[in-house]
């Protein structure tokens, strides 16, 4: 057996453009990226591989998901939006057949984090796992990011501040998620019919905005936000905007067509808060009212938690290109 204890390097909140990441603290990251996009990185071909990761660095890197009735392993590697783009973090919502490894065979944690054991799989079989993902094989994220207390990180109590260089870091951070949710709405609704989009932290209004853009029906935008900042942001784009917290949405209940919860994610809040929040936002939709979940970090719940506020899953992960991600959407059942 193969073992890898590897610490990447930590770039922590850093939204200033003027904050130095040279090429050292990158090459980590990158060298196994190249590897295992090249043949199974530090492993050998059906070998039992060995992955160890300290709380205080990348646990949230480390997912699961079923393939053909097995459960394979991965580990996400640096995405192209921190390499080409320069946005903050290490990671962003996209797997490609790389990050599968092979089919798992333990998780355990410890004081010191977490160690996971998988069959390394050839490249062949790797990619054909990747292609026979569908559209109802969950991701599943077991280990949200850590603070150096261990706990898990979150938003501030405020909400996030903004400026123009954190706003063009989240738009970019988006691109193919607001890409697809164009792409898979694309005439769901009648022509005829308005429907009310409703995001419960709509950040700076552009994902909700440009979504209302390319829908075919008409769309009335209600966006809220913790943060104040966001919301002066978010004014100019949206029809309506309120300053809150998510726990108590601004909608009433059984007013809203489609709720797009990109926040009940991993570094953002933690897994017990998303769970709570995830119950009044049901409750906004309308029978046959969509809830869709996604983020540029792990979504902490699951379709189990979305069945337990009455809706039915519809799927479980997008795929567009030579991605996948965390893309869950769910129907409110009729009463």
């Amino acid at each position: 057996m193969t073992q890898v204890d590897f610490e990447p390097f930590r770039r922590e909140d850093c939204w200033d453009r003027g904050v130095s990441v040279t090429e050292d603290d990158l090459i980590p990251e990158q060298a196994l990226r190249r590897r295992l996009e090249s043949v199974s990185g530090p492993w050998d071909v059906g070998a039992s591989m060995e992955w160890v990761e300290p709380w205080n660095a990348h646990p949230e890197r480390i997912f699961h998901v079923r393939v053909g009735g097995e459960t394979w392993l991965g580990l996400k590697t640096v995405s192209d939006y921190v390499l080409s783009d320069g946005i903050p973090g290490v990671f962003c919502s996209r797997v490609r057949w790389h990050n599968l490894l092979g089919r798992l065979e333990s998780l355990r944690v410890s004081e010191q984090g977490v160690r996971v054991r998988a069959r390394m799989a050839s490249r062949a079989e790797r990619e054909a796992a990747f292609e026979g993902l569908s559209h109802l094989d969950e991701i599943v994220h077991p280990y949200p990011k850590m603070d150096g207390a261990g706990r898990e990180t979150g938003s501030p109590p405020e909400g996030w501040f903004v400026n123009e260089d954190r706003a063009d870091f989240l738009s970019t951070g988006e691109l193919h998620l607001r890409a697809y949710t164009a792409e898979r709405f694309a005439g769901h609704w009648p022509k005829d019919q308005r429907i009310v989009a409703f995001d419960p932290a709509c950040s700076t209004g552009q994902f909700l905005a440009e979504f209302a853009s390319a829908a075919q029906c008409a769309v009335t935008t209600v966006g809220q936000d913790l943060s104040a900042q966001m919301v002066s942001y978010a004014k100019p784009r949206l029809d309506s905007v309120h300053c809150g917290d998510a726990r108590s949405p601004v909608c009433e209940p059984g007013t809203v067509d489609v709720v797009f919860a990109r926040f009940l994610n991993s570094e953002v809040v933690t897994s017990e808060e998303a769970r709570l929040i995830a119950g009044p936002l049901a409750r906004t939709l309308k029978p046959g009212g969509l809830f869709v979940a996604f983020g540029h970090t792990p979504v902490l719940i699951d379709q189990e938690d979305l069945g337990a506020h009455g809706l039915v899953m519809n799927q479980t992960i997008g795929r567009r290109g030579t991605d996948v991600f965390q893309y869950y959407i769910a129907t409110k059942e009729s009463q």
